[in-house]
């Protein structure tokens, strides 16, 4: 009987004591040097940090993802965009957000997201527009143009798409004018 108050009263204490133990940090949460950052950001990025030890869904990585994409912070947020596709693999917005992260410091990456999102969401003319927008920058034009006619397909009020598709044509009647003389 002693035994069990003694093995009762270990348990209350190692249970007591583990709720006073601060959380340690998930490794996969990306961190950043917020030393120079102004104080409402650095709040808003411990804030959200926060949220997101305590939930371990897609939305709450994606958050993080914005709050450092919003900040410029593009590596840290396709960390957290990588791991927002991992916990929601259908969801096109991961690797849609993920595409405009990485095409800050890596265009030929981006194309790879902005695949993945196209397999997930084929009509979506915004995701559509972006991705024709950044093929027409990698100069691959004729991709372009299918991605600007299939956003119009998909909303054919898409100023996006027609401003696109002008561009690539203005561009394509600059190079045969320069090829000729």
């Amino acid at each position: 009987m002693v035994r069990a108050r003694r093995r009762i009263a270990t348990l209350v204490l190692v249970a007591a004591l583990a709720g006073c133990a601060e959380p340690t940090p998930d490794p996969d949460i990306p961190s950043v040097d917020m030393s120079a950052m102004e104080g409402p950001v650095r709040t808003l990025i411990e804030a959200v940090t926060r949220n997101l030890e305590g939930a371990r869904d897609s939305a709450a990585w994606g958050g993080l993802g914005r709050v450092y994409h919003a900040h410029d912070l593009y590596r840290p947020a396709l960390a957290c965009y990588d791991k927002a596709m991992q916990l929601e693999p259908g969801n096109f917005q991961w690797s849609y957000l993920a595409a405009h992260a990485i095409s800050e410091y890596d265009k030929s990456a981006a194309d790879s997201y902005f695949g993945k999102a196209r397999a997930l969401a084929p009509t979506d003319h915004v995701l559509l527009v972006a991705h024709g927008n950044l093929l027409a920058q990698l100069n691959r034009h004729d991709a372009a143009t299918r991605a600007f006619r299939t956003a119009l397909e998909a909303n054919g009020k898409s100023s996006f798409a027609r401003v696109g598709l002008a561009r690539i044509s203005h561009q394509a009647a600059c190079r045969r004018q320069k090829a000729l003389g």
